[in-house]
């Protein structure tokens, strides 16, 4: 590995490292402050590593291309930053707030691109599992701390945002009149530490397969790990942590030892597990709507009224959509002319409802187009890594359809995007052979 390849993989892991950090340049020069998504810390490690592949001159480049879903992956990446780009000149908000557009398809430029660089790189994938276990670790202790003190514990400075479970807009549970505070970690939202704990188990779910050392590691920080993950009360990651490990349990199930390893986390998590039941009860209920409580109800007929603009969007710009990025604008003005709801505009949970009102049939089309050729390109991998990699990919996909942070902020868009690039980086020979 040549120098420059070693500084890469260094941006490649820092970028990975802050993620999960809601972390923004102050008083930065121009451009940073002219474009929102320049304003975010990790667009810098992630320019600086591109910059570096190019001079370089883009080495490992036959990687992107290796197989033919590889090709269909790399070929709706590109469509999707065209029709993304040229959205801009017919956006529904170009009147009057040109820049989201173009901050919008910026953002997908950056990322797409560092998403390449990553897929030259496939010594990357052993650091980046281990990133996440780390990330899923301290950004859950974080989370915890913050649930026990019932407030922020003076991380502004990394990105924490300012909690009080009696402040409007917190993401709280209430049960027998008591406000109760989510975990936010050092991100926006609750629903978004889920998702980063949710990529963490999956990467210390390889290890848990490893031997050694790593095995043990592995199961602690998983046991761990899952308790994280409940505490954050997020549906759509317990959601998705499901249907992501259904879906690598073929993979992996006829491995050697398969049971006698996965015993000890079994009876882990089903021990975290009673012992949540047993300390929340009271607000897991309020969670699944028993009860009735007004922040459940409101959450959820929320939800309901943004698919539902969503869906005019799509009625209205079938083809080409009413620009990337644009849905808030449209929702503000459609809340505002068409009906008397408390609400103001804000993306729709749901990345697939979102990206066809943004970008139309066309942009939907190269989107799921994308998504397909990233799963199957490594469909047979035998790389525990790699298979932990996608399995959290997926998990993210399922989440995108009550969720949407995983496409409109860059810090988690950025991740997701990562993760399915590091798991293509393979060597061509990496494969399950018939007789395992």
């Amino acid at each position: 590995m040549t120098i420059t390849q070693r500084f890469i993989q260094f941006y490649i892991l820092l970028t990975v490292l802050i993620a999960p950090m809601f972390l923004k340049w102050d008083n930065a020069p121009a451009p940073f402050t002219g474009w929102y998504v320049l304003g975010y810390v990790i667009v810098t490690p992630m320019i600086i590593s591109i910059v570096l592949w190019a001079i370089s001159g883009f080495k490992g480049w036959h990687r992107l291309i290796r197989t033919g879903w590889h090709q269909l992956w790399l070929v709706c990446l590109i469509a999707l930053n065209i029709w993304a780009f040229i959205s801009q000149f017919w956006a529904f908000g170009l009147n009057d707030y040109a820049g989201m557009a173009q901050t919008s398809s910026l953002q997908l430029l950056i990322v797409s691109v560092f998403s390449l660089v990553v897929m030259t790189m496939p010594n990357a994938r052993h650091w980046i599992i281990g990133t996440l276990i780390f990330s899923m670790l301290v950004h859950g202790t974080i989370g915890q701390l913050q649930v026990f003190f019932q407030s922020d514990i003076g991380l502004s400075w990394l990105g924490e945002f300012s909690l009080d479970p009696q402040e409007s807009g917190k993401s709280v549970l209430v049960a027998n009149g008591v406000r109760w505070l989510r975990p936010y970690g050092l991100l926006p939202h609750p629903n978004n530490l889920g998702g980063v704990i949710t990529l963490g188990l999956f990467a210390s779910a390889s290890w848990i397969l490893a031997d050694g050392q790593k095995r043990l590691i592995g199961t602690v920080a998983f046991i761990i790990g899952f308790w994280f993950l409940l505490l954050t009360f997020s549906r759509g990651a317990w959601l998705g942590f499901t249907c992501g490990m259904l879906f690598v349990l073929p993979l992996v199930i006829r491995r050697e030892k398969f049971f006698q390893k996965i015993m000890p986390t079994v009876i882990g998590v089903i021990i975290v597990g009673s012992l949540f039941v047993a300390f929340y009860q009271p607000f897991l209920l309020a969670r699944a709507g028993i009860g009735q409580e007004n922040t459940e109800v409101r959450s959820i007929a929320d939800r309901v009224i943004y698919n539902r603009i969503a869906w005019e969007a799509i009625r209205e710009h079938p083809f080409q959509g009413i620009g990337m990025g644009n849905y808030p604008w449209y929702a503000a003005n459609y809340l505002f002319y068409n009906t008397d709801y408390d609400l103001t505009g804000a993306d729709v949970h749901h990345i697939y409802l979102g990206v066809w009102a943004d970008l139309g049939t066309v942009g939907i089309v190269f989107f799921i187009g994308m998504l397909l050729g990233g799963i199957f390109a490594d469909f047979r991998t035998r790389s525990l890594e790699a298979i932990a990699l996608i399995g959290g990919f997926i998990a993210w996909a399922v989440i995108g359809f009550l969720d949407h942070y995983m496409w409109t902020l860059v810090i988690t868009q950025t991740l997701w995007m990562t993760i399915l690039a590091s798991s293509m980086s393979g060597d061509s020979d990496n494969t399950i052979s018939d007789e395992t």
